[in-house]
């Protein structure tokens, strides 16, 4: 994955990356469940395994430090959501989250605690 720039539109990218990979910890640990893939994965996490999750958020995490070193004023809350969703993708646990990973996991009827981030 390459290293993205600093602009609010690679923050978005590496927030919508960091939700598709914890969506996708999810799918792995629940097969049991229907999830709608197109609409919360990217495509190169469909499938993953446990070894090729934490492959991808070691990566996501190296992006999202060389981001926040060079971050416009604002893209904090964005950065602590990539955070959170990266940390949800490497150790399964979804009790609380942040943003859009609090929505994916509330569609697939699990009770969860919001955070709430400003």
């Amino acid at each position: 994955m390459p290293m993205p720039s600093s602009d609010a539109g690679d923050v978005e990218s590496l927030e919508r990356a960091s939700l598709s990979l914890a969506a996708a910890r999810w799918v792995l640990d629940h097969p049991d469940r229907q999830v709608d893939t197109d609409l919360w994965l990217l495509e190169e996490h469909v499938g993953l395994d446990h070894d090729g999750i934490q492959r991808a958020a070691a990566q996501l995490e190296e992006s999202a430090a060389a981001a926040r070193e060079s971050a416009r004023e604002g893209s904090g809350p964005s950065l602590l959501a990539v955070r959170s969703n990266l940390s949800s993708a490497r150790s399964g646990f979804f009790t609380s989250a942040v943003g859009s990973l609090a929505d994916f996991l509330r569609d697939q009827g699990e009770e969860v605690e919001e955070l709430e981030v400003s």
